[in-house]
């Protein structure tokens, strides 16, 4: 068994996705890659204790509050990173209120992602 970490990476930019998954997986996470919020429910429905952070990247507004409430609402601990283009506070206050564990704005590094996802296991 792989006892890695697994992230739900979901990402509308094919680009976006395909380089932050190799990312994350340099870091050593264990990464299952989806390109919206649909395929994210169909993957985190059927076996939501699988993942153990749900990365939300960029998606068409409000699919991304809307994915973590989803997600949420089968898995309420569910640990959530969302990260977006811009973000204002009240946006970000929603987020967190929704129950969005990291609320961040790109871009970043690979090793300031690796740290907003260790941030996110340890909340």
């Amino acid at each position: 068994m792989d006892e890695r970490i697994h992230i739900l990476f979901v990402d509308g930019e094919p680009a976006s996705r395909a380089i932050n998954s190799l990312a994350l997986q340099g870091l050593g996470y264990r990464v299952t890659a989806v390109p919206d919020k649909f395929e994210a429910l169909e993957s985190f429905s059927g076996r939501p204790d699988d993942f153990d952070i749900v990365l939300i990247g960029v998606l068409p507004e409000p699919a991304s509050l809307e994915l973590a409430r989803d997600l949420l609402s089968i898995r309420p601990a569910q640990r959530i990173v969302l990260c977006a283009e811009r973000m204002d506070s009240d946006r970000a206050e929603e987020a967190r209120s929704v129950g969005v564990r990291e609320v961040v704005v790109l871009p970043f590094s690979p090793d300031e992602l690796g740290e907003i996802l260790e941030r996110a296991r340890a909340k």
